[in-house]
């Protein structure tokens, strides 16, 4: 009986000489690779970490906590793996593992990640024949109501280097074939890095880029083909908001309505906010309000937006970008 791996099959089938080299020969990774594993190490132990010692009971300091132990987790990974470094290289490495802390916050809490079970490099066996397939999945979630999600770190540059669906497929069965029994209801790559769309299409207007431009790229996503080409790597976003909700105008549009970073969600309907000195009322529609009567309502992304039925808020009430918003609870 023989064992097989998805990154040995995946080796082999993208190049059989450097399969030879690696697995057989047993030759050393090359620098380059070696600490582009270092950072997926690191951030998969903080992770780790970040459920066993139950962080996410202190959800508004999850960031903070990632960031103040990133450091030590990095020395000891240095120390295991016996990593070397020239001076100042390894402070560069932790820094593009620090910039990948706001993602790894965003997808726990877009996919609602706190307070489940975590299973870290969960060990999997696919039956293929005589053979056996396996390998190790990087996290496997189980939720309070049976559900299963699967989520396979990656930290790589290059976004088209891990985006087979066979090995999520794989990831699947061996779920299905461990004490589980049951398929996940979701699996997916948990990209620690972030990507700029750098594609253009042949016609792009000037305003509707939801349109033209990401929602091709949310199809492909969505049809399992992942637009590599179509994407440059980055290491962080052109504007970090952090994970908090921001009491602040964050955004004016041409009509001068006022969009703050606030979750409209978490305000009563019956509580006002005060910006530039004055208190506004919730109106669930601009009709709802008096002509020239400031106002505030939840947009269509779920945010707190003020504005001025048939008027500019942003004229009526002199707002600019960072203008602070207070609660009136």
């Amino acid at each position: 009986m023989a064992y097989w791996s998805y990154s040995q099959l995946a080796l082999y089938k993208k190049c059989p000489l450097k399969f030879k080299w690696q697995r057989i020969d047993k030759r050393p990774l090359p620098p380059w690779d070696g600490k582009r594993a270092y950072i997926g190490h690191v951030l998969q132990k903080t992770v780790e970490r970040f459920y066993v010692e139950e962080w996410w009971r202190d959800p508004h300091n999850t960031t903070a906590r990632m960031l103040t132990e990133i450091p030590t987790i990095g020395r000891q990974v240095t120390e295991a793996e016996a990593v070397l470094w020239s001076p100042g290289e390894q402070e560069k490495w932790l820094a593009t593992a620090l910039d990948a802390v706001p993602k790894i916050v965003e997808v726990i809490k877009t996919e609602r990640l706190l307070g489940v079970t975590n299973l870290s490099e969960f060990e999997i066996e696919v039956p293929l024949g005589p053979d056996r397939i396996v390998g190790r999945v990087d996290f496997l979630f189980e939720h309070p109501d049976g559900s299963l999600t699967v989520l396979d770190g990656k930290a790589g540059g290059s976004f088209g280097k891990f985006v087979e669906a066979d090995q999520l497929r794989l990831y699947a069965l061996g779920v299905l074939a461990s004490r589980f029994r049951r398929l996940p209801t979701k699996v997916g790559f948990w990209w620690y890095r972030f990507g700029r769309i750098v594609w253009r299409p042949d016609r792009l207007s000037d305003s509707f880029h939801g349109r033209d431009l990401f929602a091709p790229i949310a199809a492909w996503l969505g049809d399992s083909r992942f637009p590599a080409d179509k994407l440059q790597a980055t290491d962080r976003l052109a504007v970090q908001l952090g994970p908090k909700d921001l009491s602040q105008v964050i955004y004016v549009d041409h009509y001068g309505n006022a969009m703050s970073g606030l979750r409209a969600g978490i305000l009563r309907r019956e509580e006002r906010i005060e910006v530039a000195g004055l208190a506004l009322s919730h109106a669930p529609v601009f009709s709802a309000a008096g002509p020239g009567e400031p106002f505030w309502y939840e947009n269509s992304i779920g945010l707190v937006e003020i504005a001025v039925n048939r008027g500019s808020a942003a004229a009526q009430l002199g707002l600019r970008v960072g203008d602070a918003i207070i609660r009136r609870r």
